[in-house]
């Protein structure tokens, strides 16, 4: 097994050869029953100001009429191809759509979101003025079914630079959500097929991959909307109750292993269980400390010793000194969505941006 620092000497950001002019953007669509948003996510990409690409649609067996609304998009655009296929999850629909896909730059969409208009020209420039990135990323925002605003996501917290040093020393490195994914094919390639048993969460494995092999750039501006409608696979709502907190510590767990995994096929390196548990005990700290708020428990000590921000940790303690059905409902005020949350976040209509 390698130490720490022997795998911090072996790993190094990839070099990536020049852009050519004008590249082609292929824009990667997995599908699954979204009948009623299909269509404005495919319309905003043939809006863009950037014109040179081509979406590619993957439809997971989907059982509504989704499959249809793909093939009049396809039949008016020669641009847009698709296939369908047996329901697989978000990895193989993404892994068909890749394969099929021919462009310089591998740009994400999820089938119920959408691209704002200059998205494809701002990440093609970024591409260009950094050379050496090949994984742009950027903030999106979250709006509900009539395309109000709930909330930014990361805004200006997402990392930038050569994270694998972060990464593997269990830090943290804030990367966007799959419509903010934009990916060089050479760091494409090394990171498909993504695993078949991310049913869902596939974009969290595909930012990470990229992240350990190709220097990261950021695009400090909202570059696409994230449509929040209650049927959602993954959501970006509070995760406030115990059910869903049992949940998202499994899939971060699941996570880490494809971490582990990825670096072993792609570097031959093999990362040690000191190592390992060093990650989950940072990333699952913030769920423990929910988790035993929410069920009464003690303050889990090392959990939250393990917390990245040092505001993080002094909130938790406070919480854990008040009366517990006091500290509960704060905690989901900290953590949920709720409506008056609206009031701190500016709404205004999309089409007053």
């Amino acid at each position: 097994m390698d130490t720490k620092e022997e795998l911090l000497g072996k790993l190094k950001p990839m070099e990536l050869p020049s852009l050519p002019k004008n590249p082609l953007v292929s824009v990667l669509i997995a599908n699954y029953n979204y009948e009623k948003y299909i269509g404005e996510a495919i319309e905003s990409v043939l809006s863009q100001t950037y014109q040179n690409f081509e979406i590619v649609i993957c439809d997971d067996g989907s059982m509504d009429n989704s499959l249809e609304v793909i093939r009049k998009y396809a039949e008016r655009d020669n641009r847009i191809k698709y296939v369908a296929k047996e329901n697989g999850g978000q990895s193989s629909a993404l892994n068909n759509a890749f394969n099929l896909s021919r462009g310089s730059i591998v740009s994400i969409l999820d089938a119920d979101d959408v691209y704002l208009p200059t998205k494809l020209e701002k990440v093609v420039n970024a591409f260009v003025y950094n050379r050496g990135a090949g994984f742009v990323g950027h903030p999106l925002r979250v709006v509900d079914t009539h395309s109000r605003v709930l909330k930014d996501v990361h805004g200006r917290r997402l990392a930038k630079g050569w994270l694998a040093p972060t990464i593997l020393a269990g830090g943290a490195a804030i990367l966007p959500a799959a419509s903010g994914i934009v990916l060089r094919r050479e760091v494409a390639e090394i990171c498909f097929p993504l695993p078949p048993e991310f049913r869902t969460l596939a974009d969290c494995a595909l930012r990470e991959r990229a992240a350990l092999v190709t220097i990261c750039d950021t695009i400090p501006k909202t570059l696409a909307l994230y449509r929040q409608h209650g049927l959602n696979v993954t959501g970006a709502s509070g995760v406030t109750n115990l059910d869903r907190i049992e949940k998202a510590m499994h899939q971060v767990r699941i996570i880490l292993g494809d971490r582990a995994a990825f670096i072993k096929k792609v570097y031959g390196i093999d990362v040690d269980s000191t190592m390992q548990e060093l990650w989950e005990k940072h990333e699952i700290a913030g769920f423990l400390s929910a988790r035993a708020l929410l069920s009464g428990d003690s303050p889990p000590r090392n959990a939250l010793d393990s917390l990245r921000s040092t505001r993080q940790t002094r909130a938790w303690r406070l919480l854990f000194t008040l009366p517990r059905p006091v500290a509960i409902q704060l905690f989901k005020l900290w953590w949920g969505e709720w409506p008056g949350k609206r009031w701190f976040r500016k709404i205004v209509p999309v089409n007053e941006w």
